[in-house]
């Protein structure tokens, strides 16, 4: 009997630390949920500023060619007068 007592705490022990390892594995799993969708989230806000980025790029592209056509346009009047005079 007594030579199956160190037997039977390494058992106990085992089982101990498989209960523990699951309980573990299952915290493990819900931080990595919790991580999945916090990432989840700021991806979604990384994509929301990058398209207004987008936008703001754009409206400034626009801007700039309607600058440089008034430039373009100032240019050949400014030309014009010059050949007058």
């Amino acid at each position: 009997m007594h030579e199956y007592a160190p037997l039977a705490i390494t058992l106990v022990a085992i089982f101990a630390g498989i209960l523990v390892n699951k309980v573990d594995v299952s915290n493990l799993k819900a931080d990595m949920k919790d991580l999945k969708a916090d990432f989840k989230t700021r991806f979604e806000q990384t994509d929301k500023q990058i398209d207004y980025l987008v936008g703001r790029m754009q409206v400034i592209e626009a801007d700039l060619r309607q600058f440089y056509a008034i430039t373009g346009e100032l240019k050949g009047r400014f030309d014009g007068i010059e050949k007058r005079l």
